[in-house]
C-alpha cells in the first residue's frame, strides 16, 4: 500500500460519521404521528422537502466514505490474515451502505410525492 495515501481510509471512516451526524442535525425529526392522516404526513414532508433533499445529499456523500473506509478496513484484515472475517465484515458493510441508499431513496420518495402527484390524499 502506498504510505503517502494511507491516512485516507482512516480519514474517510471519520468523514463518514461527520455525515451521518450532519445528516440527521439536518433532517430533524417529523412532528406527525403514525396515527396521523396521510394528508397530514404528506403536507409534512413537503414542508420538509428541501431539509429531506440536502440530508439525503449529504448522506450519499458519506454512503461513499462508507465504502472507502470499508475497502480500508478489508485490506487491513487481510493483512493480519483475517480471511473470512474480512469477507464478513465487508458483505455487513455492504448490506450497511445498501440500506441508507434505500432509506435515502425512500425520504426522497416522500419528500417530491407532492409535485404533481396523481394521488389525492
Amino acid at each position: 500500500m502506498d504510505k503517502g495515501r494511507n491516512w485516507f481510509g482512516p480519514i474517510s471512516g471519520l468523514l463518514f460519521v461527520v455525515a451521518v451526524v450532519a445528516r440527521g442535525a439536518i433532517r430533524g425529526e417529523l412532528d406527525s404521528e403514525p396515527t396521523d392522516s396521510a394528508a397530514t404526513v404528506l403536507a409534512e414532508l413537503r414542508d420538509t422537502a428541501d431539509d429531506i433533499e440536502l440530508g439525503v445529499c449529504i448522506s450519499m456523500v458519506g454512503v461513499g466514505f462508507l465504502i472507502f473506509f470499508l475497502a480500508y478496513l478489508r485490506t487491513r484484515f487481510l493483512d493480519a490474515g483475517a480471511g473470512w472475517a474480512a469477507d464478513a465484515f465487508l458483505a455487513g458493510g455492504v448490506l450497511l451502505a445498501s440500506g441508507l441508499i434505500i432509506s435515502g431513496a425512500i425520504e426522497l420518495a416522500g419528500a417530491v410525492a407532492g409535485d404533481g402527484c396523481p394521488v389525492r390524499c
